[in-house]
């Protein structure tokens, strides 16, 4: 089964925290994760900033998944899949 997180590059912090916890538990449950993150408009002149973005929530959710692969900028959408750990951590990060 196949989760999907959606975010846009502008994302406050505590929308980010709240979306990081929600893929943690699905993480935790063993349900595989897609991060897909879309660049709007503008946006698309800094990918870099996308990709920075992706990367620190590879980060941040690496103590419960790991990446089937480097993010991947498709159009107008980065996305990175994370398969969860056989055996996930005993504390929560978020």
């Amino acid at each position: 089964m196949l989760k999907e997180f959606y975010f846009h590059i502008n994302l406050g912090e505590s929308n980010y925290r709240e979306k990081m916890r929600h893929a943690e538990k699905f993480l935790r449950n063993g349900t595989t994760g897609k991060l897909t993150l879309k660049i709007r408009g503008r946006e698309m002149i800094h990918p870099e900033i996308g990709m920075n973005l992706i990367r620190r929530m590879h980060a941040d959710l690496g103590h419960t998944g790991s990446a089937d692969h480097e993010p991947k900028l498709i159009g107008k959408y980065i996305s990175l899949i994370l398969s969860p750990l056989s055996t996930p951590p005993a504390e929560k990060k978020f």
